[in-house]
């Protein structure tokens, strides 16, 4: 039995990163993998048993990272200018890590478990907001519709989709997001005044 080696593991998935990158998963070939690799196909599926199993492996690291990142905001408790400056960067730096795969999620995973991520990021990120305005109505006795915690999340993930796909410079996206963040929170903020 042939002993699986590294160095061809990261050479498949650094050339599947590339090919999911440049057709989304539907239009993928394995293949074209394989040879990108310097593989024979039947030697690529004893790294990976399909095609599906491929692709989980270069998404979901960062799929539950996004998922994470959207849960421990909840857990923060600074202040906002603090909350921007942590969120900002940690998004920032994921950003510039993993660009390529937040992209396949968004645009390249049709016929995954991934296909629906948008919606499922923006499902709970309007539950964490709801759940702010829900506490900020308590303390200021404000009357505020709940339905604005699906528009800020809206925008919110709709601006990060817009940073990820038009800035590749590290310094760049996190002037931007911080930028938007700083923006999106003022506005926020002026609701409870």
């Amino acid at each position: 039995m042939q002993i699986l080696k590294d160095e061809i593991r990261e050479a498949i998935l650094n050339t599947a990163l590339n090919e999911f990158y440049e057709k989304g998963f539907l239009d993928a070939s394995i293949k074209k993998i394989a040879k990108a690799s310097g593989i024979c196909v039947g030697n690529l599926y004893r790294y990976f048993k399909n095609k599906e199993e491929l692709f989980e492996s270069i998404v979901d690291p960062v799929f539950n990272s996004l998922l994470n990142m959207i849960r421990s905001d909840n857990e923060k408790h600074c202040d906002i200018h603090q909350f921007i400056e942590e969120s900002g960067l940690e998004i920032a730096n994921l950003i510039n890590k993993k660009r390529k795969e937040i992209l396949i999620i968004l645009d390249g995973s049709k016929g995954t478990k991934y296909e629906d991520a948008k919606k499922r990021y923006l499902d709970m990120m309007t539950t964490h907001i709801e759940g702010h305005i829900v506490e900020k109505i308590k303390i200021t006795n404000k009357s505020i519709n709940l339905f604005l915690a699906r528009l800020f999340a809206t925008s919110f993930i709709e601006g990060y989709i817009e940073i990820i796909r038009n800035f590749g410079d590290t310094a760049r996206i996190k002037e931007i997001i911080f930028d938007f963040m700083k923006f999106t929170f003022n506005g926020w903020n002026s609701l409870f005044e």
